[in-house]
């Protein structure tokens, strides 16, 4: 005969589960505990970001060197009458020479109208290029495509050559036309800046990676691959009115390559005439921290 099968507790056992009070306790205590690990993970996350950028920075800066050892002088901050950039003449030095093969420098008009000499396959203006792009920036990884029909579609990059202490002194190291060599820095190469970080617009109608021209009627480049430290360095947002001055997207500093190939953040609360004066090449200026 098969003994029945009992449900019954034996004596001095008891069911026990959670009760609604202890179930709250440990809600609130998982909720205080994600409350402080995701600030901490959001921190880590930055600090990559961060890492990644300046190493961007000191890779072009490497290319920039690169670029002189071969040829004697730092490319042209953008050409004149054509508007290639500088960041177009070191994708060689960025392992991009598929981008670089792509263009004819020598195009008898402005860089916006190549569209009508290459197929659009061949177009190199809107290939989008990691190493130029800052990761903390939300709006890299876009083409700008708002002037497609008359000027093409163009990548955007998030770092820009110093070209001085405003956009037309000329006295820094990348400016329409410059070709500059290294030798003609007498304010020491560790104390002047080369390149740095500018946030993008989120209309994308600056910081335009290998065809740009900047603000009109001269075609500098300024504010869109060149910036000059006219403007002190600020924190900024991406809604196209902080176009004219460095900012990025780290809070509290921008990150610069000099131009003996170090790297620097800078607090966006640096003096300056400082700042100013970081930016020349030959101002016989004392810099100092």
């Amino acid at each position: 005969m098969q003994k029945e099968t009992s449900t019954t507790l034996r004596i001095g056992q008891t069911r026990r589960g959670f009760t609604l009070l202890e179930l709250l306790v440990v809600i609130s205590i998982i909720a205080m505990l994600m409350s402080l690990i995701l600030p901490a993970v959001h921190q880590a996350r930055e600090q990559a970001r961060r890492t990644q950028c300046m190493n961007n920075l000191r890779q072009l800066a490497i290319a920039v060197h690169g670029f002189h050892s071969a040829n004697r002088r730092l490319p042209e901050g953008n050409q004149p009458d054509r508007l290639w950039t500088f960041q177009a003449k070191l994708m060689p030095y960025m392992d991009r020479t598929d981008v670089f093969d792509r263009i004819d420098f020598n195009f008898p008009d402005y860089c916006f109208f190549y569209g009508s000499a290459v197929d659009p396959n061949n177009d190199p203006r809107p290939i989008i290029v990691q190493g130029f792009a800052c990761p903390s920036d939300g709006n890299v990884g876009r083409v700008c495509e708002t002037f497609a029909a008359t000027h093409g579609r163009h990548a955007t990059t998030s770092y820009l050559g110093v070209s001085g202490t405003s956009p037309v002194a000329k006295d820094g190291l990348f400016f329409s036309g410059s070709k500059v060599r290294l030798d003609a820095v007498r304010d020491g190469t560790s104390n002047t800046l080369l390149i740095g970080e500018r946030g993008l617009p989120s209309n994308l109608e600056m910081g335009w990676l290998t065809c740009a021209g900047g603000e009109q009627p001269d075609y500098s480049g300024n504010q869109d691959n060149l910036l000059s430290t006219e403007v002190a360095i600020g924190r900024g947002t991406d809604d196209g009115t902080h176009n004219n001055h460095f900012w990025s997207d780290h809070f509290g500093t921008v990150g610069f390559a000099l131009a003996d190939g170090s790297v620097r953040s800078i607090s966006d609360s640096i003096e300056h005439d400082l700042f100013k004066a970081m930016s020349t090449r030959s101002g016989s200026d004392n810099v100092s921290f």
